[in-house]
């Protein structure tokens, strides 16, 4: 969410959206509630949709900051409007298990196609922040690509019996992808004051 500081400042901030679960007036909820497992699932880091997730990190935030920009820029117009219903480019996202949810947000970043979607479904008052959608979900998924990358060699030494120390890796920023500064970078921090204009 954004606001302006008592200077006329542009604020930024994000609310811990993963506290809540959609869910129709006729369901009741299916998640046991948890100190690592309550959340809406639309907004949560792929890794924390796991049956066992991970300590949470600082990049789970960022992650879930990229999907909160995401449902913003397909569901809200700036004029106070917002699109009814969930989009169906995030549909997947909003309904099923975990596993399920978990699988279609990865496909946002394996799949052309899907992102093509995401991007077809973009309000025109979100138009100008594309390039930095774009950016955040390729800084993502190099980070998880990289992660596949080295649990797969890792999987291969174990299976051939190799007894080899690992290299250097670390898992607070999937070894350097995902970082404050290149999130920054990816959304552009001078674009706040641009598009402020």
């Amino acid at each position: 969410m954004f606001t302006r500081s008592d200077y006329d400042a542009p604020l930024g901030y994000l609310d811990d959206c993963d506290i809540a679960k959609c869910i129709l007036a006729h369901e009741a909820s299916s998640w046991p509630p948890s100190r690592h497992r309550a959340g809406e699932a639309i907004f949560m880091a792929v890794e924390l949709l796991r049956e066992e997730p991970p300590p949470h990190l600082y990049r789970h935030d960022l992650e879930s900051f990229m999907y909160t920009l995401i449902w913003c820029a397909l569901h809200f117009n700036l004029n106070g409007s917002e699109v009814p219903g969930i989009n169906e480019a995030m549909e997947r996202w909003a309904y099923g298990t975990r596993e399920s949810i978990q699988c279609a947000k990865i496909s946002l970043f394996v799949s052309a196609d899907r992102q093509d979607q995401i991007f077809r479904a973009i309000t025109p008052a979100f138009h100008p922040l594309e390039r930095e959608i774009g950016e955040l979900i390729y800084m993502f998924d190099d980070g998880h690509s990289a992660r596949g990358d080295r649990d797969k060699r890792l999987r291969r030494l174990r299976r051939d019996g190799e007894d080899q120390t690992p290299e250097p890796w670390n898992e607070d920023t999937l070894n350097g992808h995902i970082t404050y500064e290149k999130f920054m970078a990816a959304i552009g921090e001078n674009r706040v004051a641009e598009l402020d204009g």
